[in-house]
């Protein structure tokens, strides 16, 4: 961030919040502490927007949004390729993959024996009931929907994910990134999730979006994460808050370090930069 967006930011009031869940809203328990229920209630009061922005599908974050209490708001899902409203169902942005990129991961990923599941809108499509479908299934809150052919797993693609050992991710990441170019975005969540859109597709580019549907100017946003993926948004934003333990990359980018998710580090965030009278 240049010296004067900077300044801009320091002095400007948080009008926009947008956070990561899985290792910053909540953890292994997949439950909002009290704390952070009752900061968000306050926000809203303020008439600050509040979303989420995920890798989950939408059906996950709008469950996690009722529970939240939050409003009609345009949810960040499947890492920005789908944003849409939390109550109204509206679609907002959604972008898939090219057929036939889509189509070339997931039979490579086969090929190699990796574990890959893809995403169509709010659909999960997967190529049988495995241990890993399952567990995602049910650690997510989705159904999952085993595809009836193999071309079901890549035909209208929103988002794919190769489940592995993070050693493994990281040499797929530096093998396909020169092999697709331009035509994909990789980007990582967890260290063991490789997580694949199309071209141009992040979360802050979605957050741009939501941001210009709503009203309010980058500089007035705060943006808080955990992982690679969220590196995109809190670039973007005015106030950029990492949780402690996030990835040097994540690190360097944002302003502020917020303490670990499990010492109520989200709530503790969010009462420091978001409801205090500047950011």
């Amino acid at each position: 961030m240049d010296t004067s967006t900077a300044t801009q930011a320091a002095s400007a009031p948080v009008r926009l919040v947008a956070c990561d869940l899985d290792g910053t809203l909540i953890g292994p328990d997949h439950r909002f502490s009290p704390r952070l229920v009752r900061v968000v209630s306050e926000l809203k009061d303020r008439g600050v927007h509040f979303t989420l922005a995920t890798g989950r599908m939408y059906t996950s974050a709008r469950k996690l949004a009722e529970e939240l209490g939050l409003d009609d708001v345009p949810l960040i899902t499947l890492n920005g390729a789908l944003v849409r409203m939390s109550r109204s169902g509206e679609v907002l942005l959604e972008r898939n993959i090219p057929e036939d990129v889509a189509r070339a991961v997931v039979e490579s990923a086969q090929a190699e024996g990796h574990y890959i599941q893809t995403y169509h809108g709010d659909r999960l499509v997967v190529a049988e009931l495995g241990p890993e479908a399952v567990a995602y299934a049910e650690r997510t809150r989705v159904d999952a929907h085993v595809a009836r052919t193999p071309a079901e797993l890549w035909q209208g693609a929103t988002k794919l994910l190769v489940i592995a050992d993070p050693a493994v991710v990281t040499e797929l990441m530096n093998r396909w990134r020169p092999r697709f170019g331009r035509r994909l975005a990789l980007s990582r969540s967890f260290p063991y999730y490789l997580e694949v859109m199309a071209a141009g597709v992040s979360k802050g580019q979605a957050l741009r979006h939501v941001a210009s549907h709503l009203g309010v100017p980058l500089t007035q946003a705060l943006a808080m994460g955990d992982g690679e993926n969220d590196r995109s948004m809190l670039r973007s934003v005015g106030v950029g808050v990492a949780m402690e333990g996030a990835p040097p990359d994540l690190l360097r980018v944002a302003r502020h370090v917020a303490p670990p998710f499990d010492k109520d580090g989200a709530a503790i965030a969010l009462e420091r930069w978001a409801l205090g009278a500047t950011a």
